[in-house]
C-alpha cells in the first residue's frame, strides 16, 4: 500500500482553505443578517467541493489498483508468451532474431494492457513500470538467444565430430582432410569455448583414425607409437594426446597379442588339416591311387611343416610307382617290389623302408581289391566305364552285362582275377531283386541273360549271387547247361532215366516257391509251406547217395542239400503228394538230379560231371592219370585208385594223397579235368 499512497500523493490536488477573516473585512459593511447568509453559503460550497474531491479520489484509487494489477498481468503474460516463443524457436532450430521477436511480443502485451488503463495518470504509471521491466525482458531474451546458439553450435559440431570419427575410423588415410573440414565447423563456437573444444575433438579424431589404422595394420601402428611423439610421420599419431596415446598403445598391444594367438591357432589348424590331407593322400597312395591335387611347399610352410615337404615329395613318387601297379600282373608287381626294396645298409634306410612299406601295402591292396571285387576295381581305376544295372529292364540289363564280360575276361587273362560281371553291391541288389520273383519269372530272366552271354560269363554271374541266394544260383547255373541229368539208373533191359538240366533248374525254383511262399502266395493257395517229410528221412537218402563227395566244400554241400529238398517238393507236388509222407523214389530222383550223380575212386566219392555217366567219367579219368602222375612226380606203379580225388568244380578234380594235394615241381596243385 506504500506504492499506492505514493501514487495518491502524486495525483491528488492540494486544497487551500479560504481566508475567513479576509471575507469578513470585505463584507464588513453588510448587515448582520447578510453575514449569516453568507456564512451559510460558504459552508454549503465547501461541503460540495469536499464531496467532489472525495469522488475524484475514489476514482484515482480504483485506477491505481487496476494499473497495479495490469503491471502484474504484463509479467505473467510475458512469462507464458516467452516460454511459447522459446519452444517455437527450439522446435524450428531458428534462434537468430529471437531477441527482437521477444521485444515485439512484449510490446504487444504492454500495448494491450495500456489500452485498458482507467486514467491518464494510471496509464503513465503503467507505461513507466513496463518500460522498466522491458530491460529485464531484453536482457533475458538476449541471454537465451545467445545460449541457445551456443548449444546449437556445440551440438552441430558434435554431430560433425561423430561423422568425422566414422570417416577416419574406416579410412585413416583421409584424416588430414577430415580434420581440416572439422576445424571450420569448430570455428563457429564462441572464442571462450573454441580452443578447448577443438583440442579435445582433434585428439579424439586422431585416436579414432589411429584405432582404425591399427585394426588394418597393427604392426605399422606399433612401430609409429614406438617413435618419439610428434615424429612418426603419421599425422593422426603425431596429434594424439598423452592419454589417447597410452590408450592406443594398450589397444595395439592387445590386438597384436590377439593376432599372434589367432596366427598360432590358424597354423595349428592348418597343421591339423595338412596332416589329415597327408594321411588321406597316403591312404590313396597305399591303395595304389594317384593324387590329383598334390600339396604345395607353401602350404607346408604355412602350417609350420616346411621341413617335412621333402618326405612328402618322396611319398608322391612312391605313390606314382604304386599307381602304376594297377596295370601289372602279379609277376610284374613282385619284380617291382624287389627293385624298390631298400637294403639295410643304405643311408636313410628307416625312411626308405617306411616308403617301401607304403608301396608294399599298395600292392596288397591292389591285388586284394581286384580279386575281391573285380568290376568295382575296374570302375574305380578307370579301367572300364560301367552303367548302372537295372534288372527291371531285361534288354538293357543283358546288354550292359555283355559289355562288361569283355573287360572281365581280359582282367582274368592278364591279372588272374575271377570272372565277374557285377560289383559286390550290384550282386546283392540283383539277388534281392530275384528273390521277389516267382519261379516262372526267374526262369524267364535267367534265360534271357543266358542267351546274351558266353557260358563262362553267365556261370560267373550265377556264382556272384551264390552268397545271398545259393539255391537260386545253383538253379541258374543249371539253366545254362544243355546236358541231360541221369535221375534213375538203368537195368539190364532198361535205359537210365534222364531229365534236361533246364528242367532240373525249373523244379528247384518251383520247389523254392513251395517251401518259401510269400504272404500273397499263401493267401492265394490257401495254405502255408508245402508239407515235407522229416529231415531225418531226407538227409539219410541224400547222404546215402552223395557220401563224402562234397568234402572239399561243406558250403556247397549245404546249398546242394537245400536244392535237393526244393526239387523233392516240386516233384512231389507234380505227383499230387501233399501228405508230407516220405517218397523214396522221389527222394532218389531229387538227389541224383541235383548232385549230377556220384561215383567212387580209391575209396572216396566224387561228383560226376553234369550229363556224364559213371563209366564215361572213370574211363576219361584213367586216360588222364598217366600224365597227371608224371606231373606229380609219382612212380608208374601208382594207379588212379591209389590216390584220393576231390571234386572242386564241374568235372574238375584235385589229386591228393588223402591228406594233402599232389603238386608238381613248381609247387602247383595237380588237377584232372573231364569235359562232359
Amino acid at each position: 500500500m506504500a506504492k499506492l499512497e505514493f501514487y495518491r500523493q502524486q495525483t491528488t490536488p492540494r486544497v487551500i482553505a479560504p481566508d475567513v477573516g479576509g471575507l469578513g473585512r470585505i463584507q464588513s459593511g453588510l448587515a448582520q443578517a447578510g453575514e449569516a447568509i453568507a456564512r451559510g453559503a460558504v459552508a454549503a460550497g465547501q461541503m460540495v467541493e469536499r464531496r467532489n474531491l472525495e469522488i475524484e479520489k475514489r476514482k484515482e484509487d480504483e485506477a491505481a489498483i487496476d494499473a497495479s494489477a495490469r503491471a502484474v498481468a504484463i509479467k505473467s503474460k510475458w512469462m507464458t508468451r516467452s516460454q511459447e516463443l522459446e519452444q517455437e524457436a527450439a522446435a524450428n532450430g531458428q534462434f537468430e532474431g529471437f531477441t527482437d521477436l521477444a521485444r515485439t511480443a512484449y510490446d504487444e502485451i504492454v500495448s494491450e494492457e495500456l489500452k485498458q488503463t482507467k486514467s491518464e495518470s494510471a496509464n503513465a504509471w503503467l507505461r513507466q513500470r513496463a518500460d522498466e521491466y522491458s530491460l529485464n525482458v531484453f536482457d533475458g531474451a538476449s541471454r537465451w538467444e545467445a545460449q541457445r546458439k551456443v548449444e546449437r553450435d556445440v551440438n552441430l559440431v558434435g554431430q560433425s565430430l561423430d561423422q568425422a570419427r566414422q570417416i577416419v575410423g574406416s579410412k585413416p588415410q583421409d584424416y588430414a582432410a577430415t580434420r581440416d573440414d572439422l576445424a571450420l565447423q569448430y570455428a563457429r563456437l564462441p572464442p571462450e569455448k573454441r580452443a578447448e573444444a577443438w583440442a579435445a575433438a582433434r585428439q579424439r579424431l586422431a585416436y579414432d583414425a589411429g584405432f582404425g589404422a591399427m585394426r588394418q595394420n597393427p604392426r605399422q601402428i606399433d612401430q609409429a607409437l614406438k617413435a618419439e611423439p610428434g615424429k612418426s610421420g603419421i599425422p593422426y599419431i603425431d596429434e594424439l594426446g598423452a592419454d589417447e596415446r597410452l590408450q592406443l598403445r594398450a589397444q595395439t598391444d592387445s590386438e597384436l597379442r590377439r593376432l599372434e594367438a589367432e596366427a598360432k591357432a590358424r597354423q595349428a589348424e592348418r597343421r591339423e588339416l595338412l596332416r589329415e590331407r597327408v594321411a588321406d593322400q597316403s591312404a590313396l597312395l597305399s591303395a595304389g591311387y594317384g593324387v590329383s591335387s598334390p600339396i604345395s611347399r607353401t602350404e607346408f610352410v604355412a602350417a609350420g611343416m616346411g621341413d617335412q615337404y621333402g618326405d612328402y615329395q618322396e611319398s608322391l613318387r612312391i605313390g606314382t610307382v604304386a599307381s602304376s601297379m594297377v596295370g601289372m600282373d602279379s609277376k610284374q608287381i613282385t619284380e617291382l617290389l624287389a627293385k624298390e626294396k631298400p637294403a639295410p645298409t643304405e643311408t636313410g634306410f628307416a625312411e626308405r623302408n617306411k616308403r617301401y612299406q607304403l608301396l608294399l601295402n599298395s600292392a596288397k591292396t591292389i591285388v586284394s581289391e581286384r580279386t575281391a571285387d573285380p568290376i568295382q576295381f575296374a570302375a574305380n581305376r578307370n579301367l572300364m566305364k560301367i552303367t548302372q544295372l537295372d534288372p527291371a529292364d531285361p534288354v538293357a540289363f543283358a546288354a550292359e552285362l555283355k559289355n562288361r564280360s569283355t573287360v572281365s575276361r581280359t582282367m582274368t587273362q592278364e591279372y588272374g582275377t575271377p570272372m565277374a560281371l557285377m560289383t559286390n553291391d550290384e550282386a546283392k541288389a540283383f539277388s534281392a531283386f530275384a528273390s521277389g520273383m516267382t519261379s516262372v519269372e526267374k526262369v524267364s530272366l535267367f534265360t534271357n541273360i543266358r542267351r546274351s552271354l558266353p557260358d563262362d560269363a553267365y556261370q560267373a554271374m550265377m556264382g556272384q549271387i551264390r552268397a545271398d541266394s545259393p539255391v537260386t544260383s545253383m538253379a541258374g547255373s543249371m539253366l545254362g547247361r544243355e546236358s541231360q541229368i541221369i535221375t534213375k539208373e538203368g537195368g539190364w533191359f532198361s535205359r537210365p532215366s534222364t531229365l534236361p538240366a533246364f528242367s532240373v533248374a525249373e523244379r528247384i525254383l518251383q520247389g523254392e516257391d513251395l517251401l518259401n511262399p510269400t504272404t500273397g502266395e499263401k493267401e492265394a493257395m490257401g495254405r502255408g509251406k508245402f508239407p515235407m517229410p522229416s529231415d531225418g528221412d531226407l538227409r539219410a537218402q541224400w547222404v546215402g547217395l552223395t557220401g563224402d563227395a562234397y568234402r572239399a566244400s561243406p558250403e556247397i554241400e549245404a546249398t546242394a542239400y537245400q536244392a535237393y529238398r526244393a526239387f523233392y517238393a516240386a516233384e512231389a507236388a507234380r505227383r499230387g503228394n501233399y501228405t508230407g509222407e516220405f517218397d523214396s523214389e522221389v527222394s532218389d530222383m531229387a538227389a541224383r538230379a541235383v548232385s549230377g550223380g556220384v561215383t567212387e575212386i580209391g575209396g572216396y566219392n566224387i561228383l560226376l560231371p553234369w550229363g556224364m555217366d559213371e563209366d564215361s567219367t572213370i574211363n576219361d579219368l584213367n586216360k588222364q592219370w598217366p600224365a597227371a602222375r608224371k606231373t606229380a612226380g609219382l612212380p608208374d606203379s601208382v594207379e588212379l585208385d591209389d590216390v584220393a580225388l576231390v571234386t572242386v568244380g564241374n568235372g574238375v578234380y584235385m589229386a591228393t594223397d588223402g591228406t594233402a594235394p599232389l603238386k608238381d615241381r613248381n609247387g602247383r596243385v595237380v588237377y584232372l579235368r573231364v569235359n562232359p
